[in-house]
């Protein structure tokens, strides 16, 4: 390669990949916040309730929502157990939280940089969560979801105990039979959860059963959820919901555990015949109801606003001439103020009280806007917190925030003059509305039943409220005066479906969003007489709509591209379709335990073992290790014990012991490790290993949900020849000390098959550390991740990361191998002081190559990978020169480049790299060199 094309070519490709980052790329419905720490408080006391089928955990607070639980789990497990053919009679076992936070808040995370938990205990294999949301319907809904999985798992593992421990313990069945099992028998799934796969059916996108075999390898999981229900409920139609019983009793007996033939003995169809069939059903039944629809984008204004991520819950301004909307990424919300007819940003309200939440409160209306005093209020989650903010619009400043009182909280509404708030609070299983004065400081209950009562909206001055109320299977539209004088249900009560109920601006009529047509659309009932009509049909819906001072014009939001986006729809142009409310719902009578309700107990204290995984893995080092790692954790999630055994060729083991425990806010961890670690001899290709014992305590603060500080102490007995430059070059092993406080910030989008996203990580990191033989080094060390999603399978990652040590004996960086310079072999520099960059571009292949003969396997999520990644070490008083001018050319001299491209793949469970790598110093190239390695990438 020339100088000038060689420099041309690195020139354009770094301008190229920043440019990338920096624009920030939505996360997708399937993605999923990764490593957030959690927002610990106070461990709760649990305490139990047993029946012979069920014993269900929860906190001393949340005695009458565990009882309800339980009342309807002994309800469900009779009706499933009928209809499934087979009784629950071994017991399950139940960990029930009063809220999202509540469960959050019992949570353990994982290491540093690493894919942290979900949002729920993912070690929770031999018991199911149940987190209450308010709705009594949610709650019945997630209850038979629960005993239908526990069903499941007696018929698949009749013996229980370690039959059970694994990461996938269902696996005997694909994910697509039994998430739709659970979701059949659990109720049919409202209109917004059903929109996806009503728009897969128009675009010819429904994924095949082969790709639904594992979740973990679909693009779209909201999708492959409701496809699953979708074919569930096809086989149940066709065949009768006997035959659901039947084929997870042959998929359980059979020998290879193949569904395929389970299909073929109960029904008499293979997978390719069924899946055929199912399209095809699934077509006719969906293009009646979308055929006749609209795209918002025909019908409405589309506000291009320049903002990342997602943009929702418009409010108008006193004007109508700009609106306030929430933007939502995978790092951070705001509130901005845009323009009513563009969407062009005119400011952002939160810029000053950035510090003031981790995240806002999205669920019911997010925003409300108190245009006398020009106040912007939301709910938002700090920490530990649930807090009602108030932001002055025209200065930005803080106006009002209160702590509040209840375990969770949404849905606000607010007087214009900004002297009432009103919002749904969530305490002791019930979810009520509660109605708050700034000025007053006090709080008043409006209303007290175990129903949910929900989107919340205030009249202008704050004395008359309406709001949805969920009872006797349906739902009511209630008109409630604030001093409680008057309760009276509007004339849609009971239709069903109806949500964010709001007044005209002249009072008269009343305007509601209801799924009544398979989406969720606009409607007006007149006040005079009560008419309903029509005046969208859209065929993604309309969210939390809001109607314009003068009320010439609608503002809603709606999936556009990939992402959620607000539209503004002129009156005059609206449809005017005359409606008739669908009739009342029948009313679900409250099922009964014959038992009497179960006894109460306390919770052991004890460990129970939820996952034990087997993997392969390549490092740095090059030497291929097999590792079983088992974890313990307590019923409740405040404890995890986590051994951990390496193998390799000829060599003893390295075991690891750790454990971790929530004390109040913080985590702390205590662990113990012993066993070989590698390193190349200088001048010589041949690894040798050293062996070393090391323990160590940590404590993990959280600063928020996004950052923890983290305090450690170390100790590790190991030659130093390799670790600190100017030790004792002996081999015999010495102990050193090692003190340390790091800095984590994660906020990464993961999604299960590619990995990392979206979002930014990092570390920061400074330690000190002594010991024997003079040993003493001051280090500091950062590691810092972008990554940008570039559609919808293809990832942009960056890199960068760096080390210093001081001392009598600095401590060695190394660089080379898998994980570094891929061109380099292992260790090949090493020095004082490091840095590292790297960039990849991770573009999708084939979804999956499969072998039907000899034997039945495949490869998928096959992609290919683009990099290039630069180098460089030095030591103390070193003066590093990045680059030299030579006869031939500016030459790079302490640089190291190379670049590559390379391949990845999923094989029986385990994660294949291949790279091709080459160095080049900007004048000539190093020789190609191939590395075939099973780990995962940055």
């Amino acid at each position: 390669m020339r100088l000038r094309s060689a420099r041309a070519a690195v020139t354009w490709v770094v301008v190229t990949c920043c440019a990338l980052l920096a624009r920030t790329a939505s996360a997708l419905p399937s993605d999923e916040l990764f490593g957030q720490n959690r927002p610990h408080a106070a461990a709760a006391n649990w305490r139990a309730l047993e029946t012979p089928r069920f014993r269900v955990l929860f906190p001393d607070s949340s005695s009458a929502l565990a009882a309800e639980t339980l009342r309807l789990a002994e309800a469900a497990a009779k009706d499933i157990g009928g209809r499934f053919g087979t009784p629950l009679t071994k017991q399950s076992t139940w960990v029930v939280f009063p809220s999202r936070d509540a469960m959050a808040k019992s949570n353990v995370p994982l290491d540093d940089l690493e894919e942290g938990l979900r949002a729920w205990t993912p070690l929770v294999r031999r018991r199911q969560m149940i987190v209450f949301n308010g709705s009594r319907t949610e709650l019945a809904r997630d209850v038979a979801h629960a005993v239908t999985h526990a069903l499941q798992t007696e018929i698949l593992f009749p013996s229980g105990g370690w039959a059970v421990v694994g990461r996938g313990p269902l696996f005997h069945a694909p994910d697509w039979f039994l998430e739709g099992t659970a979701l059949y028998f659990s109720g049919a799934p409202n209109a917004t959860e059903d929109i996806d796969l009503r728009g897969a059916s128009l675009a010819n996108s429904l994924l095949s059963l082969e790709g639904l075999q594992d979740f973990n390898d679909v693009p779209d999981l909201g999708l492959a959820f409701m496809q699953a229900h979708s074919i569930v409920g096809y086989i149940a139609d066709e065949f009768g919901e006997p035959s659901l019983g039947q084929l997870l009793t042959a998929v359980a007996s059979h020998p290879t555990n193949d569904m395929d033939n389970a299909l073929t003995d109960v029904l008499g169809i293979d997978l390719r015949t069924l899946n055929r069939r199912w399209q095809r059903y699934a077509k006719k039944r969906y293009w009646p109801l979308i055929r006749e629809k609209e795209s918002p984008e025909a019908v409405a204004r589309t506000l291009h606003i320049p903002v990342a991520g997602h943009a929702g819950d418009p409010v108008w301004s006193a004007t109508g001439e700009a609106l306030a909307v929430l933007t939502q990424t995978y790092d951070h919300d705001d509130v901005w103020i845009v323009s009513a007819r563009t969407g062009a940003p005119l400011s952002r309200v939160t810029r000053r009280v950035r510090d003031r939440y981790d995240a806002i409160v999205s669920r019911g209306r997010a925003l409300a806007w108190a245009t006398g005093p020009d106040h912007l209020a939301f709910l938002a989650r700090h920490g530990s917190d649930l807090r009602l903010v108030a932001v002055d619009v025209i200065t930005g400043e803080l106006a009002h925030e209160i702590e509040l009182p209840f375990q969770d909280a949404f849905s606000l509404t607010t007087s214009q003059d900004g002297e009432t708030l009103v919002m749904v609070g969530v305490t002791d299983g019930q979810a009520d509305l509660y109605a708050y004065g700034p000025t007053a400081g006090e709080w008043q209950r409006l209303t007290n039943d175990t129903h949910l009562d929900a989107d919340p909206m205030l009249n202008a001055d704050g004395t008359e409220l309406l709001y949805v109320s969920e009872r006797e299977g349906g739902t009511q539209v209630v008109h409630l005066t604030l001093d409680r004088t008057r309760a009276e249900e509007t004339p849609l009560g009971g239709a069903g479906g109806i949500h964010d109920p709001q007044w005209a601006p002249d009072g008269g009529d009343l305007y509601v969003t209801a799924d009544w047509t398979g989406s969720r659309d606009v409607y007006r009932v007149a006040g005079s007489d009560a008419r309903i009509t029509r005046l969208t049909n859209l065929i993604s819906g309309a969210n939390t709509p809001t109607l314009s001072p003068d009320g010439e014009a609608l503002a809603f939001s709606a999936g556009r591209g990939g992402r959620e986006t607000v539209f503004v729809l002129s009156m005059s142009s609206a449809e005017r379709e005359p409606t008739q409310a669908p009739p009342r719902a029948e009313r679900l009578e409250a099922p009964v335990i014959a038992s009497g309700g179960g006894e109460s107990s306390g919770v052991p204290a004890d460990l129970l073992l939820d996952d034990v995984q087997f993997v392969f893995y390549t490092p740095a080092d090059g030497v291929p290790r097999a590792a079983v790692e088992a974890t313990a954790t307590s019923w409740t999630g405040d404890a995890r014990l986590r051994l951990g055994v390496v193998t390799t060729a000829r060599r003893a083991p390295r075991v690891s012991l750790d454990g971790t425990w929530l004390r109040g806010r913080a985590d702390v961890s205590l662990g113990a490790t012993t066993g070989p670690v590698f390193h190349r001899a200088p001048g010589d290709d041949d690894l040798i290993d050293q062996r070393e014992h090391a323990a160590r305590v940590a404590v993990a603060y959280p600063l928020s949900v996004r950052r923890r500080l983290v305090l450690s102490g170390s100790s590790t007995t190991a030659p130093l020849r390799y670790r600190f430059a100017g030790a004792s070059a002996s081999t015999d092993s010495t102990t050193t000390v090692t003190t340390s406080v790091a800095l984590v910030h994660d906020a990464v989008a993961m999604s299960a098959r590619l990995g990392p996203v979206s979002g930014s990580r990092y570390r920061l990191e400074a330690g000190w550390t002594t010991g024997a033989d003079g040993v003493e080094a001051v280090s500091v060390d950062a590691d810092a991740r972008k990554y940008a999603r570039l559609g919808s399978t293809t990832v942009l990652a960056m890199r960068a990361a760096a080390s210093r040590s001081d001392g009598a004996t600095p401590r060695l960086s190394y660089l080379g191998g898998h994980t570094s310079l891929r061109a380099s072999s292992f260790e090949e520099l090493s020095g004082s002081r490091a840095a590292l960059t790297s960039v990849e571009l991770r573009v999708p292949l084939l979804n999956e190559v499969r072998l039907a003969w000899p034997v039945r396997a495949g490869m998928r999520g096959i992609r290919g990978v683009l990099f290039m990644e630069a180098g460089m070490v030095w030591n103390e008083g070193d003066k590093p020169r990045l680059a030299r001018r030579t006869d031939d050319g500016l030459r790079l001299e302490d640089l190291t480049y190379e670049y590559g491209f390379g391949a990845r793949a999923r094989f029986l469970g385990a994660r294949l790299r291949w790279d091709l790598a080459r160095g080049h110093d900007l004048v000539t190239a190093t020789g190609w060199r191939s590395v075939m390695r099973v780990d995962r990438d940055f």
